[in-house]
């Protein structure tokens, strides 16, 4: 009698052991590349970084554009250069960043949401508006355009902020007063976008509203095709699925 419990205990041990290595082997695994960072979008900002940072430095080179300083010697082939490229970086940056915001929110939520776009770019616009900008814009002032000379209190108060002053004439612009966020001008707009976005997905579901078909479509083939393209593993349904949040 103990012979056979003890066979049969080994019997029903080795079913389980066998089940278990059969559920392990055909248990469906995430989808691949909904996890992970996507290393070719990381690619392809460095290369849009390169294209800003070469534009820039070759301003001082290119014909009919102004900067701080002109080399004697031009090189017509930048203004194409500059045609072509201006034609589609800053576009594709935006492209990239909107095509991740519905992903981070989802993952972190409205409220945490918010607060992180606030602290990484409200906070550096405000320090650069309010203490670095103002110093490059006297240097500017002083410099390049024909008023006199001013102090640079005078010059943050009257003109940078333009309190209890009226623009003079023939102010060279291109606003007054004269604060501006110069180059910030990108993360600015994304710190719009973001809120705009919150708002509208609010909104979308305070009202049951759902996208309509076409855009439906054409958002899923914009976040499925560059799946697709790197060479994700995972049929077309299951990135449907894994994608079918943006939706939500």
């Amino acid at each position: 009698m103990t012979v056979v419990t003890s066979g049969a205990r080994e019997l029903v041990q080795g079913a389980a052991r066998g089940s278990a290595e059969s559920t392990h082997l055909h248990a469906p695994g995430p989808v691949p590349g909904t996890h992970g960072r996507l290393h070719f979008m990381d690619n392809l900002r460095v290369v849009l970084t390169v294209l800003i940072v070469c534009q820039h430095a070759s301003f001082a080179y290119a014909p009919a554009n102004w900067w701080y300083f002109n080399d004697s010697q031009q090189q017509p082939l930048l203004a194409s250069f500059f045609i072509v490229n201006r034609s589609f970086r800053m576009s594709l940056f935006f492209l990239i960043a909107g095509y991740f915001m519905p992903y981070v929110l989802d993952r972190k939520g409205a409220r945490r949401y918010l607060k992180d776009r606030f602290r990484r770019f409200g906070v550096p616009i405000l320090l650069f508006l309010i203490l670095i900008f103002p110093l490059f814009m006297y240097a500017y002032y002083v410099n390049f355009r024909p008023y006199g000379p001013i102090g640079f209190w005078d010059y943050y108060i009257h003109v940078y902020w333009g309190i209890e002053t009226q623009s003079p004439k023939n102010w060279t612009g291109p606003d007054w007063p004269d604060a501006q966020l110069g180059h910030l001008w990108f993360i600015e707009m994304l710190l719009v976008y973001a809120v705009i976005y919150v708002a509208w997905r609010a909104l979308k579901h305070g009202l049951k509203l759902s996208w309509p078909g076409p855009l439906s479509l054409i958002f899923k083939a914009a976040a499925i095709v560059p799946a697709r393209v790197r060479g994700a593993g995972g049929t077309l349904e299951e990135e449907c699925e894994a994608l079918h949040h943006c939706e939500q």
